[in-house]
């Protein structure tokens, strides 16, 4: 794989992403710089399965998602949440603001949590989740300590779990992102995920909903470049522990593309054709049969919208098949209004939507 180029800095938002591979290194990155990120993270994966991020047991990816957190942002009460969210992120990749139409879409998808628990001086608040079609974003903010932004964040132990209404794990993590608000005085984390097709469809059958228990223990601090335990310190002792349900939701719509040959870049540079079918789109991810190099898998779908617009993926998994072929699904960054797609890309191609 060819090395992360052109990360850049934009110290106004101070938007901050991060991945499980190095649980305290900060890095300013666009989109596809993180892409980037997440194809050397699943370089090791090769053999029977792929991840855009290592896919672990809820349990296990609290772990490393918690220790993810590197940064600071507005709590819900300060104006927050999920939308602002996605319009920063939206306004960071594109020109221009996020499209009304959009906006409408999160609003539509996203149910308010506004749970808080202070333990000594800091308060967390689970903000709000949205959900749909099998993946989900949920938002935590933490504020009432002062936070610096060139170090890392993390808690000594923390779990999520989603748990059906009949007690059955039902989620997979890809990992978090986190992002800073100017002053260093609260944190947002977003965390991302899958939930079982088959437990999302027959909870959304049934009209139940999930239930997402979250529990974080002692908030560290470590100095951002500093490999060291000496260099990491409690900053805030205690436990958070949160308890609410979300009810599930499947839209049903579907854009499909014709099969076709795209073009990808190996990483010496080279470039090869490979085989995408079976392209299903919807509002939330992507999946599609891919046939080819599987070192191309660096190379990640991105959404093309009417007006030149683009959102990516940030979390997927695959899985090969017997005739060596791979089956492939990701979540998009965002919901994404699909009246409004026009293509998809692989590689240098790009491919219009039915």
């Amino acid at each position: 794989m060819s090395e992360i180029k052109n990360m850049r800095e934009k110290a106004e938002d101070g938007l901050y992403r991060g991945t499980y591979r190095d649980a305290f290194e900060q890095v300013k990155m666009r989109t596809e710089a993180r892409e980037k990120v997440l194809s050397i993270a699943a370089e090791g994966e090769r053999k029977r399965s792929f991840h855009g991020r290592r896919r672990f047991s809820m349990a296990m990816v609290a772990c490393m998602v918690v220790v993810l957190i590197t940064g600071t942002a507005l709590a819900v009460t300060a104006g927050g949440g999920l939308k602002r969210w996605f319009s920063d992120e939206w306004g960071y990749n594109n020109d221009g603001e996020m499209p009304a139409e959009q906006q409408q879409l999160v609003d539509s998808l996203a149910t308010p949590v506004g749970i808080s628990q202070t333990v000594g001086n800091m308060t967390v608040t689970v903000d709000s989740v949205a959900y749909s079609d099998g993946y989900y974003w949920l938002m935590v903010n933490a504020e009432g300590m002062k936070f610096d932004k060139d170090n890392g964040y993390s808690c000594r132990q923390s779990d999520l779990k989603i748990m059906s209404e009949d007690g059955k794990e039902i989620a997979k993590g890809w990992g978090s992102i986190t992002q800073t608000a100017r002053d260093g005085s609260a944190l947002k984390m977003l965390f991302e995920g899958e939930i079982s097709p088959d437990a999302a469809e027959a909870i959304a059958a049934d009209g139940g909903n999930m239930r997402f228990m979250l529990s974080m223990s002692d908030f560290m601090e470590k100095k951002h470049g500093i490999g060291t335990s000496t260099n990491e310190s409690v900053l805030q002792e205690g436990t958070w522990s949160f308890e609410f349900e979300v009810p599930t939701a499947e839209s049903g719509e579907m854009l499909t593309a014709p099969d076709s040959d795209a073009v990808f870049t190996l990483g010496d540079g080279e470039e090869t054709v490979c085989r995408v079918s079976k392209i299903q789109i919807n509002m939330v991810g992507i999946k599609y049969l891919f046939e080819g190099e599987s070192e191309v898998h660096g190379e990640l779908p991105r959404l093309i919208f009417r007006d030149g617009s683009e959102v990516g993926v940030t979390g997927g998994s695959g899985v090969q098949l017997e005739d060596g072929s791979w089956q492939m699904k990701y979540q998009w960054s965002m919901p994404v209004d699909l009246a409004q797609v026009k293509a998809v890309k692989f590689g240098k191609t790009v491919v219009e939507v039915e």
